[in-house]
Protein backbone atom coordinates (compact mmCIF):
# COMPACT_ATOMS: atom_id res chain seq x y z
CA UNK A 1 0.00 0.00 0.00
CA UNK A 2 2.49 2.60 1.19
CA UNK A 3 2.33 6.32 0.65
CA UNK A 4 1.69 9.09 3.11
CA UNK A 5 -1.88 10.35 3.40
CA UNK A 6 -1.98 14.05 4.20
CA UNK A 7 -5.54 14.95 3.23
CA UNK A 8 -8.13 15.45 5.94
CA UNK A 9 -11.63 14.01 5.66
CA UNK A 10 -12.96 17.47 4.72
CA UNK A 11 -10.40 17.73 1.92
CA UNK A 12 -11.28 14.27 0.65
CA UNK A 13 -14.99 15.19 0.53
CA UNK A 14 -14.28 18.49 -1.23
CA UNK A 15 -12.17 16.74 -3.88
CA UNK A 16 -14.70 13.97 -4.42
CA UNK A 17 -17.76 13.56 -6.56
CA UNK A 18 -19.44 11.98 -3.53
CA UNK A 19 -21.82 14.39 -1.87
CA UNK A 20 -23.90 13.88 1.28
CA UNK A 21 -27.62 13.49 0.67
CA UNK A 22 -30.27 13.75 3.37
CA UNK A 23 -32.84 10.93 3.39
CA UNK A 24 -36.20 12.23 4.57
CA UNK A 25 -38.79 10.21 6.44
CA UNK A 26 -41.24 8.61 4.04
CA UNK A 27 -44.67 8.97 5.64
CA UNK A 28 -46.08 6.21 3.42
CA UNK A 29 -43.45 3.66 4.46
CA UNK A 30 -45.33 1.22 6.67
CA UNK A 31 -44.97 -2.40 7.69
CA UNK A 32 -41.72 -4.30 7.36
CA UNK A 33 -41.56 -4.87 11.13
CA UNK A 34 -39.83 -8.26 10.75
CA UNK A 35 -37.19 -6.81 8.41
CA UNK A 36 -36.63 -3.79 10.67
CA UNK A 37 -36.23 -6.05 13.70
CA UNK A 38 -33.66 -8.17 11.83
CA UNK A 39 -31.70 -5.08 10.73
CA UNK A 40 -31.67 -3.87 14.36
CA UNK A 41 -30.31 -7.22 15.55
CA UNK A 42 -27.54 -7.13 12.95
CA UNK A 43 -26.59 -3.49 13.57
CA UNK A 44 -26.42 -4.04 17.34
CA UNK A 45 -23.83 -6.81 17.06
CA UNK A 46 -20.38 -6.08 18.37
CA UNK A 47 -18.73 -7.35 15.19
CA UNK A 48 -18.49 -6.43 11.55
CA UNK A 49 -21.42 -7.61 9.43
CA UNK A 50 -22.50 -7.44 5.84
CA UNK A 51 -26.19 -7.06 5.02
CA UNK A 52 -27.50 -8.43 1.74
CA UNK A 53 -31.07 -7.60 0.77
CA UNK A 54 -32.41 -9.39 -2.28
CA UNK A 55 -35.74 -10.00 -3.90
CA UNK A 56 -37.93 -9.14 -6.84
CA UNK A 57 -37.54 -5.71 -8.34
CA UNK A 58 -39.71 -2.80 -7.20
CA UNK A 59 -40.62 -4.34 -3.84
CA UNK A 60 -39.05 -1.64 -1.61
CA UNK A 61 -35.62 -3.08 -0.83
CA UNK A 62 -33.80 0.23 -1.30
CA UNK A 63 -36.53 2.17 0.53
CA UNK A 64 -36.27 -0.24 3.47
CA UNK A 65 -32.53 0.39 3.77
CA UNK A 66 -32.83 4.15 3.27
CA UNK A 67 -35.59 4.50 5.86
CA UNK A 68 -33.83 2.30 8.40
CA UNK A 69 -30.46 4.07 8.08
CA UNK A 70 -31.73 7.61 7.35
CA UNK A 71 -30.43 9.04 10.66
CA UNK A 72 -26.95 7.56 10.29
CA UNK A 73 -23.96 8.53 8.23
CA UNK A 74 -23.66 5.90 5.53
CA UNK A 75 -22.09 5.36 2.14
CA UNK A 76 -24.54 4.02 -0.38
CA UNK A 77 -23.50 2.45 -3.66
CA UNK A 78 -26.44 2.79 -6.04
CA UNK A 79 -25.60 -0.08 -8.36
CA UNK A 80 -26.30 -2.71 -5.73
CA UNK A 81 -27.79 -0.48 -3.02
CA UNK A 82 -24.87 -1.33 -0.72
CA UNK A 83 -24.62 0.69 2.46
CA UNK A 84 -21.60 1.15 4.71
CA UNK A 85 -22.44 2.25 8.22
CA UNK A 86 -20.24 4.88 9.85
CA UNK A 87 -20.77 4.19 13.55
Amino acid sequence: MGGKHTETNAQLWSNSTIRPRKIYKNQTFIGREAEIQRLTEIVNRQEACMIVVHGRRRTGKTELLEQYFRDRKVLKFEQGASILINT
